[in-house]
């Protein structure tokens, strides 16, 4: 679990290895309340995804079918928390 300097929690759970949608599991103290930013970003640095969405429900899916099998990186931004996470394809 994340845990901000201003105390509160970002708690981002997702479903790895996926293929064409990651399923991605949001606090229900997060949900319904603001905007979420996901990038997401492969090894060599490059974000090859990115999507504000707002929070309507504790679950997301996010489109991955176009991208190529390996090792990325999942950033989730809500208001002044920060997670990243490694995922899988």
């Amino acid at each position: 679990m994340a845990k901000s300097d201003l105390g509160l929690k970002l708690e981002v759970k997702v479903q790895s290895p996926f293929k064409d949608f990651l399923q991605i599991f949001l606090p229900p103290e997060i949900s319904r309340e603001e905007s979420i930013l996901f990038s997401m970003i492969s090894l060599d640095g490059q974000t090859v995804f990115q999507q504000k969405v707002e929070a309507l429900s504790e679950t997301l899916l996010v489109p991955t079918n176009f991208l190529s099998g390996g090792l990325y990186l999942l950033r989730v931004q809500a208001k002044y928390e920060l997670q990243t996470l490694k995922i899988v394809l």
